[in-house]
């Protein structure tokens, strides 16, 4: 994500070039592990969210699937989560379960009506 917002702030040169001395430092072996990696948006970092807010408006079944797909609790954690939020605007830490891309996971939080951290 580091480059990617690096190459939209200041350009493809600017990405390309921060990439260039990175990858010199890597081994052949790892380089191309980080940069298919970044190619298919998979990585081994895990996601953490923080939800602060969530819209009232918004759809509150869809709201636990969406903390459900994230996080990977139960129907019950979830709930009692996403009730803390609403109802005593307790802040929800989430961490992204392995195998979910960390793109996907917030934009299926934001769609859900969460505000994010």
């Amino acid at each position: 994500m580091f480059l990617r917002d690096l190459t939209n702030t200041y350009g493809a040169d600017a990405g390309l070039a921060m990439w260039d001395s990175m990858a010199a430092t890597f081994g052949d072996d790892l380089k191309g592990k980080i940069f298919f990696a970044m190619l298919i948006g998979k990585h081994s970092a895990t996601g953490v969210f923080y939800l602060y807010k969530v819209d009232p408006m918004y759809d509150y079944v869809g709201q636990i699937k969406a903390v459900r797909l994230v996080s990977g609790l139960g129907l019950k954690e979830a709930k009692d989560a996403c009730d803390s939020l609403r109802t005593l605007g307790r802040e929800i830490k989430l961490v992204c379960q392995s195998g979910v891309n960390n793109e996907v996971a917030r934009t299926a939080l934001l769609q859900a009506g969460f505000l994010l951290r």
